[in-house]
């Protein structure tokens, strides 16, 4: 039997942090900046990190309106400014959501540590190939930047193969991204019932890919995530290329 463990946690909106990857974040929510505070003094600088179903709620949501995944991560780094706490995380485990609370003030969460399968899986070096090669038109087309090079191939296992990919997509803001086309569009044609159709449709956009990450997230093995990555890269680059 698994045990459960009570955990500082914050929430986040349009973005899904994943094990053994690395995120910086922005934080402005007084709640969110207790419990990180908390985190740092108190529980070794263990935080767990929950993403939002709907990433136009502004308030502090109920367990029913976060997913049952989220990540454990370690504070590496943190910066306080006037209003907000600027944090370098990495991931550590996936862990599932029991319950939230506010204990004296801080977000906490009651989570289990629920690890991927530990069957080592295969790929041929062609599908590896294949994998990095849409990473690559991902970074190009909507980051505009170059995919971070893997270059040990051959000696790499599956497991780390999985884990740097997945480290390459954890860094995409999904609401910055798709928020400022859809609005610089929505000012094409004019502000009222068009703009909020559009905006509206960006929100349903920002949640659908924030569900497909957290899908990859709360898969059992390494096998599913590898195919689901492969499934997302491949959508988000069609979606990309319809909105040109």
């Amino acid at each position: 039997m698994l045990n459960t463990t009570v955990m500082p946690y914050i929430n986040i909106r349009g973005l899904v942090v994943f094990p053994h990857s690395e995120i910086s974040l922005m934080i402005g929510r007084s709640e969110s900046i207790a419990a990180i505070k908390f985190a740092i003094s108190s529980n070794d600088n263990n935080l767990v990190i929950i993403s939002q179903k709907k990433s136009e709620n502004n308030g502090q949501p109920i367990l029913n309106e976060m997913f049952k995944a989220g990540t454990l991560v370690k504070i590496e780094k943190h910066i306080t400014l006037d209003d907000a706490m600027k944090i370098h995380c990495s991931g550590v485990s996936k862990v599932k959501i029991e319950k939230i609370e506010v204990s004296n003030e801080i977000q906490m969460a009651s989570v289990t540590q629920t690890p991927y399968s530990e069957i080592e899986s295969r790929l041929s070096i062609l599908e590896k190939r294949e994998i990095l090669a849409l990473t690559d038109a991902w970074c190009s087309k909507l980051q505009n930047r170059t995919s971070p090079d893997i270059t040990d191939l051959e000696s790499i296992s599956f497991k780390h193969f999985v884990e740097r990919v997945l480290d390459i997509i954890t860094y995409f803001d999904i609401e910055k991204k798709y928020s400022k086309k859809d609005i610089i569009e929505a000012a094409k044609t004019g502000l009222g019932q068009t703009c909020q159709k559009s905006l509206d449709t960006n929100k349903e956009l920002i949640n659908y890919l924030v569900s497909k990450r957290q899908e990859i997230l709360e898969s059992e093995s390494y096998t599913k995530q590898i195919q689901l990555t492969k499934k997302l890269l491949k959508e988000e680059i069609n979606l990309f290329d319809a909105n040109l």
